[in-house]
């Protein structure tokens, strides 16, 4: 079936990331789950009716309803987020506000998210009493393994190289 979907333009990248997911046993957080199953489902939903060259209307959020999204999310950095949270929130469908959020800020919500969620833990990492599983729950992670993936992904360093480096 996999094979199937991707000779018909399903993205691999995302049946790839999912199947992955479920390999690890559903370590992630709702956000991205969310993100992967809604990409496949809008790519599967809109076959053949987008030519390549088509452009895309280019739908951005208010300053006001950012604010009002970048305000939950760092009220609920430790927190299981959805993307029908995030959408709900400044009152759009899910699909709308993917590609406004994204067509504003340049990033999906899940990545948005990862990065404020890996500010905050630079910050909690200046504080070297603090357990470095501690700072992964304190920031949202599913696991001290999570966070340290997620960390050396983006920092280059894994948390407990960059605490020393402080």
């Amino acid at each position: 079936m996999c094979c199937l979907i991707v000779r018909r333009g399903l993205s691999p990248e995302i049946l790839n990331l999912l199947f992955g997911e479920v390999e690890l046993g559903g370590v992630s957080t709702r956000l991205y789950i969310d993100s992967l199953a809604h990409a496949l489902t809008v790519r599967f939903l809109f076959l053949g009716e987008r030519t390549p060259g088509q452009a895309r209307g280019r739908a951005t959020l208010t300053q006001r309803r950012l604010s009002r999204v970048q305000e939950l999310i760092e009220s609920r950095l430790d927190a299981d987020l959805s993307l029908q949270e995030l959408a709900a929130e400044v009152g759009y469908s899910r699909s709308h506000f993917l590609r406004a959020f994204h067509a504003t800020t340049g990033v999906t919500p899940h990545r948005y998210l990862l990065n404020r969620r890996i500010e905050h833990a630079r910050r909690l990492l200046g504080e070297p009493d603090m357990p470095i599983a501690q700072v992964a729950y304190c920031c949202g992670f599913s696991s001290q393994a999570h966070f340290t993936l997620a960390f050396r992904k983006v920092c280059g360093l894994t948390p407990g190289e960059y605490r020393r480096e402080l």
